[in-house]
């Protein structure tokens, strides 16, 4: 996912750049998918546009919109990167490697959840031109600590959802 506000030429040619030298490195396909169709927010033409920017690598949108499609896309992925708060929430709780990536300035509430939500470890940010770095060391993280870390989350949820359905 790619926030709009990232759709300049600029940012799409830095992001297209990263997520090209993981994909070659790790030799893997990019999937863009959409979590909505609000206008103004998940165009399109920004995941048509930055596929255009990466001949070679083998892209593909995934056009449905349907919440469980998306889970389950997420779910079998070899690893989520974008600038979604829900998409990093879900791929976390699947356990998947994930980064997040913001311009300078931006990202704080993403900042901010995955700092509490998060180890110290697996909690940046990446700038635009950090994610193929971020992305590298996401992907050698130990998969037992991902896993660890969402059930961590989800004994959270549910600790917290039986806290507030007791007080009805």
């Amino acid at each position: 996912l790619i926030d709009p506000n990232l759709g300049d030429d600029a940012s799409l040619a830095a992001i297209a750049t990263q997520l090209a030298q993981v994909a070659q490195q790790q030799q893997v396909g990019i999937v863009f998918f959409r979590a909505g169709a609000a206008p103004w927010h998940d165009a399109i033409e920004v995941y048509q546009r930055i596929a255009a920017l990466l001949p070679g690598i083998h892209t593909q949108l995934f056009h449905s919109l349907n919440i469980w499609d998306i889970c389950a896309l997420l779910r079998h992925c070899r690893a989520f990167c974008g600038t979604s708060l829900h998409g990093r929430i879900i791929a976390n709780s699947f356990a998947r490697p994930a980064v997040s990536f913001a311009t300078a300035g931006k990202g704080r509430k993403l900042a901010a959840y995955l700092h509490s939500h998060l180890p110290p470890d697996g909690a940046q940010v990446a700038p635009l031109n950090g994610i193929s770095h971020a992305l590298e060391q996401s992907l050698a993280c130990n998969p037992s600590l991902l896993t660890q870390a969402a059930q961590h989350a989800a004994s959270d949820a549910r600790h917290g959802c039986e806290r507030w359905l007791s007080s009805l």
